[in-house]
């Protein structure tokens, strides 16, 4: 499977693909010939590459960056990612990704979540990029072999969508799914919600949606798009995968905080870092939110002597599977690259206003 985003002008998104995964790419399908399956140019995705790079330490990771206030540098770099199902390479991004998701939440092994992920990889993907581009550019300049015979692949995950089923099945992976369960028990005082993750005539799915901040949204549409495609497939097969209900638990802040006008005691004003998870949220029967202490320290940024720090929370939506679906389908219709356009204008506009 492979996504595009091209951009022909700094910063204008133009195009965005989705097709299904090419098991022997060529060099020129990698860098962006018009060979591809679609018959269409290459994959590229632009973005700012400020505060993304992975370090290999599970903790240092976890405290990464997840909110990046656009700064006066314009450095971008052109990436092309791929979707691929999850390895045992992958274990530690995985790990690293959910760390920030499950900030200092000591009660969950994530180690036992990562394997379950990368155990069934029948289901979800994760998002990678190519290693070749540097020897490309050197290539056109003449200065290196530009022609490789293979793909080498940055082993770094830059995103992961799937879905973790929670029915305990009295196994050994029922560990990591209790805990999961407590967790939301402790931080989510709602019937609603309990009555249904504690109900054994219901299926509930935790969707897992997780990407580096600076990974645009547009490539959520196409990653659901084939999610639902896999648990279609997984329940034709008679698999396990007959979700009645989908949960999600998203990253969110306090954006309040930052408004003149806020005050002691007010509703936290609550922007989600994925903006797709609030199309989830308007389609949800449960949302409940969460304050995460100390997660305001993974808000980066130039920070003025009069600003606040946002507060971070975790907002937790439960839909049914139709909802779930039918979210997806907005998500799709949303978050396109004319929109994405005609957003970023209307942002320049009120700059220079």
């Amino acid at each position: 499977m492979k996504f595009s985003e091209r951009s022909s002008n700094e910063g204008t998104l133009h195009k965005l693909d989705a097709g299904e995964e090419d098991e022997s790419s060529s060099d020129e399908d990698v860098n962006g010939s018009d060979d591809n399956e679609d018959g269409e140019s290459g994959d590229e995705v632009i973005y700012d590459d400020d505060d993304s790079e992975d370090s290999e330490d599970e903790d240092d990771m976890a405290t990464e960056n997840d909110v990046i206030v656009p700064s006066s540098s314009e450095q971008q770099v052109n990436v092309e990612f791929e979707a691929f199902p999850p390895s045992d390479n992958d274990f530690q991004g995985i790990v690293a990704l959910l760390g920030r998701l499950f900030f200092k939440e000591q009660s969950i092994d994530l180690g036992e979540l990562a394997n379950w992920i990368i155990g069934h990889n029948y289901i979800g993907s994760v998002l990678k990029t190519n290693s070749n581009e540097a020897n490309d550019e050197e290539g056109d300049d003449g200065e290196g072999e530009g022609d490789n015979e293979g793909t080498d692949y940055d082993d770094t995950v830059y995103g992961i969508t799937t879905v973790v089923s929670l029915k305990i099945t009295n196994g050994k992976e029922d560990g990591f799914k209790k805990s999961l369960v407590e967790y939301l028990a402790k931080n989510c005082d709602r019937d609603e919600l309990m009555s249904v993750l504690n109900n054994p005539a219901k299926s509930v799915g935790l969707l897992l949606t997780e990407r580096f901040v600076n990974i645009p949204p547009l490539l959520a549409p196409p990653m659901l798009k084939c999610l639902n495609k896999e648990i279609d497939s997984a329940k034709n097969k008679k698999m396990p995968y007959n979700f009645t209900h989908f949960l999600l638990i998203s990253k969110s802040f306090d954006v309040s905080t930052q408004k003149s006008e806020a005050s002691e005691g007010l509703p936290p004003c609550l922007e989600f870092i994925n903006p797709e998870d609030e199309v989830f949220q308007q389609f949800a029967d449960v949302v409940v939110s969460f304050l995460v202490p100390g997660a305001e320290d993974l808000i980066g940024g130039s920070w003025g002597p009069k600003d606040k720090p946002m507060p971070q929370y975790r907002t937790v939506s439960l839909l049914t599977n139709n909802k779930f679906r039918a979210a997806v389908d907005k998500i799709a219709t949303v978050f396109t690259v004319e929109n994405m356009m005609a957003m970023m204008g209307n942002v320049s506009d009120g700059d220079q206003s």
